[in-house]
């Protein structure tokens, strides 16, 4: 779906009005359809906009495959996080845990370990944020994806600041600082914001 590339470089607004149009289609298969909703929902909350979206369920992309899945699973954990319902976003991961052990597709391990830390985020209890975060880390590192590895450097320095622990982020926002002038605009607008 081309509204998924609108999300990267922060055009929320093109992604929203295409996921809505692909959604206007009148023969769209299921698995499809779950995964232009969870686009949506994705454009939304990046917006601010988490009352706006009705749902996000996960269960319609399972054919699309285990990367989508972990996809929609994240995209939902957050809408549960942004509503204060955390129980339910805790549920998403472990549904995440378990699709990530029962595939071999990288993404999913790595979408599973950051949200994990998302989650934990939330808490306060820095200690299993700071394992979390290595996980996340290291998932993305294997993986091959850096800028995975740039939102959860990003997690973990708003973490270790909420917690009063900014002795521990210096060596990563000068990472984040480095990273920022090759990563998609959304990406350098967080980075930019953490580093102002």
């Amino acid at each position: 779906l081309q509204a998924t590339g609108r999300v990267a470089p922060a055009a929320f607004v093109e992604a929203d009005a295409i996921s809505r149009a692909v959604l206007e289609a009148p023969s769209l298969d299921t698995g499809l359809k779950g995964w232009a909703h969870a686009i949506l929902a994705d454009a939304l909350l990046w917006q601010g906009r988490a009352h706006d979206i009705p749902d996000v369920a996960a269960e319609d992309v399972d054919p699309l495959g285990p990367g989508v899945l972990a996809r929609v699973y994240e995209i939902r954990m957050r809408w549960l996080l942004a509503r204060g319902q955390i129980f339910d976003a805790g549920i998403c991961v472990e549904r995440l845990r378990t699709l990530a052990s029962g595939t071999d597709e990288p993404v999913a391990r790595v979408i599973a370990c950051q949200a994990e830390l998302t989650g934990l985020a939330a808490s306060g209890d820095l200690t299993r944020i700071r394992q979390a975060f290595d996980c996340a880390m290291d998932a993305a590192r294997a993986a091959r994806m850096p800028m995975r590895a740039a939102w959860a450097r990003l997690t973990w320095v708003d973490a270790a600041r909420r917690a009063g622990r900014t002795d521990t982020i210096a060596s990563h926002l000068q990472c984040l600082g480095r990273l920022a002038r090759i990563a998609p605009p959304l990406l350098q607008r967080e980075i930019a914001r953490r580093l102002s």
